[in-house]
């Protein structure tokens, strides 16, 4: 980002704003936070009574979208298309709130005969009234919608110049323009500036030059020195959407660190279906999931809660996507276990089925958990039928190779976010703190995980492991503790004071440490979330006639109750253990691991444009 100050002449101001959002690069902020650069002294741009009369038709017209239920989505056709002038004055603004007082006539009058259809006393006839009054509306809204939707775009690009000047400082004759421009769009603004212009504008733009901040290496600040932070840029693709949203939900990042919108994206689906691990269940959400993304490209209004759905429905798809995947490595179809189908043998045997049970063994072998091992190649040689992976329902033995696979999952998730801070702190040159914060955490954490999985959780019998099958690592067992526990956790409090001071640097070492062990365990919601979900579908299959345990093709002892009962059971799990699994993995993502390297204090880049959609000009239409 570069900084850009622009000093307009008075006379030119509205022409010269046009210019810059007509440019759509420009991000405005507040000229009096650039006073000191300036060396000029700034007065403050007040409201005008232009800006009130213009909030006070545009929320007239949303509300009038909004009671009228008027569709949003869609493409208009050209001639559907509001011609307006391309600076409309004031007498402009005065015949507009005629005609909008004209529709808010029409529809009160529609609506009063609604409410008195809604009134009368003969069912037949207020049914008759009450449709009649619907369609009215109905039709109200489809002969005025593009007039409506062209009216409110017109109202929220002149407010939205109207609140930009507020945001601008005055000198006698002039006023000056401050704020962001992306480097790579800093010429050919400059150059279109000075063309559409007409040397009324002087401006300046400039480099930005990062601050020094006190704790760093580069010193101090300067005295005096700006320390106004660039917005942000995302530039996630578009199918990303729903997952940036869930990241700048928490916080938009700041110009200093990565964007983890990449990160939400790979991790969340993942645990999402770890927890809500069903074929017909994930099958079920994708259903939903797709009409969904159908009724926002048809632009669909379902209200607040339900707009929430079509915008996350993306998010949902791909969340119900990994359900089945994990639905077919625990062996799961609503709640019954179809292991000993031939459809399921097949997959079983498949190149697929192989591939997953090698993965997981391999990844049992990699973190040295040798119960998980054994379980793999005891199951293989089994004469039952058997999951790809496991059932935690099954057994108290798979229960606890899921709980160990919860906690891999967690020292994986968290070793990647520790990482991910060292790298935002080389990127800022902040080498003291990348050495002796994360760097030295990620030997600490290893550390840990690696005694914990190799000499078990009884803390004293680190120091005298004397397992012939499993030999030190560095020697002798006290080799171990101190290269792997000891040494890193002295690094990490030591190399903390260093850089950071006494006290700072012990209370940071000794939350990292605290951490550690505390955001691993808090993994285990895999295990509980995947436990709840199977016990939830299996307890509603036992409510409905079927026999304990569950297993398909089993007969229910009545249909209707059968189909009675797993429709409300589905639709429980659905909404709720669906939810309450999206907020588990959400806080898994934003407490667990976000905090570990992600600060999300910034702003986003919110250029001045104009988006012309229901709306065209005569000029526009020469460009």
């Amino acid at each position: 980002m570069k900084k850009f100050t622009a000093v307009v002449l008075d006379t030119e101001l509205d022409s010269t704003l046009r210019v810059f959002a007509r440019l759509g690069v420009v991000h405005v902020v507040d000229a009096k936070n650039r006073a000191k650069e300036l060396e000029a002294p700034l007065s403050p741009v007040e409201p005008s009574n232009r800006f009130y009369h213009l909030s006070n038709l545009l929320t007239r017209v949303t509300s009038l979208i909004t009671a009228m239920k008027v569709i949003r989505g869609g493409k208009p056709k050209a001639k559907e298309r509001l011609e307006v002038p391309e600076h409309p004055d004031d007498s402009y603004l005065t015949s507009l709130e005629g005609k909008v007082k004209v529709v808010e006539d029409e529809f009160g009058e529609l609506s009063r005969n609604l409410k008195a259809a809604q009134e009368s006393a003969d069912k037949a006839t207020r049914k008759a009234a009450r449709k009649a009054a619907k369609k009215a509306i109905k039709a109200l809204a489809a002969d005025r919608r593009s007039q409506l939707l062209g009216w409110e775009e017109l109202l929220q690009y002149e407010h939205a110049l109207e609140k930009t000047k507020t945001l601008l400082g005055k000198t006698q004759r002039t006023y000056v323009v401050a704020g962001w421009i992306p480097a790579k769009r800093a010429k050919r603004f400059s150059e279109a500036v000075s063309q559409e212009c007409h040397n009324a504008v002087a401006l300046e733009i400039t480099d930005y030059h990062e601050p020094k901040h006190h704790g760093e290496e580069a010193g101090g600040a300067a005295e005096g020195e700006s320390h106004e932070q660039p917005p942000t840029k995302l530039t996630n693709p578009r199918f990303l959407g729903a997952y940036e949203n869930l990241t700048t939900a928490f916080g938009v990042p700041n110009h200093r660190e990565l964007d983890p919108t990449f990160f939400m994206a790979i991790g969340f689906p993942i645990m999402f279906g770890l927890m809500f691990g069903d074929v017909g269940h994930g099958l079920l959400l994708f259903f939903f999931a797709l009409l969904g993304m159908i009724g926002r490209r048809r632009g669909m209004d379902l209200g607040e809660l339900g707009n929430y759905f079509l915008k996350g429905s993306g998010l949902i798809a791909t969340c119900a996507v990994f359900s089945i995947f994990f639905g077919l490595l625990y062996g799961e179809f609503f709640g019954f276990s179809i292991v000993e189908t031939v459809f399921y043998e097949g997959i079983r045997a498949s190149p697929f089925g192989l591939i997953m049970r090698g993965f997981l063994f391999n990844l049992f072998r990699f973190f040295d958990f040798d119960a998980g091992v054994t379980y793999i190649i005891t199951s293989n040689v089994s004469s039952h039928a058997i999951p790809i992976w496991f059932s935690a329902f099954e057994s108290t033995e798979e229960t606890w190779v899921l709980f160990v696979l919860s906690i891999m999952i967690g020292v994986i998730h968290l070793s990647i976010a520790i990482f991910l801070d060292l790298v935002n702190k080389v990127r800022r040159h902040e080498w003291k703190h990348a050495v002796f914060g994360p760097l030295v955490w990620l030997w600490f954490f290893f550390g840990l995980a690696t005694l914990l999985f190799t000499k078990g959780i009884n803390f004293m019998s680190w120091f005298t492991w004397s397992d012939p099958t499993q030999p030190n690592m560095f020697g002798s067992a006290m080799a171990d503790v101190i290269v792997l526990f000891i040494g890193p956790l002295i690094a990490m409090i030591g190399g903390g004071m260093l850089a950071s001071g006494f006290m700072a640097g012990f209370m940071e070492g000794l939350e990292h440490f605290i951490a550690s062990i505390s955001n691993t365990i808090s993994y285990a919601r895999i295990l509980a979330l995947s436990m709840a979900h199977a016990g939830f579908g299996k307890t509603f299959l036992i409510m409905a006639g079927i026999a304990s345990p569950p297993i398909w093709g089993v007969i229910p002892s009545s249909l209707l109750s059968f189909i009675l009962v797993m429709m409300i059971g589905t639709i429980f799990i659905l909404l709720m253990e669906g939810l309450l699994t999206f907020i588990h993995t959400t806080r898994l993502h934003w407490v667990e691991a976000y905090l570990k390297f992600y600060a999300g204090d910034g702003h986003r880049y919110e250029p001045l444009t104009l988006a012309a959609k229901w709306t065209t000009s005569p000029a526009a239409r020469k460009r």
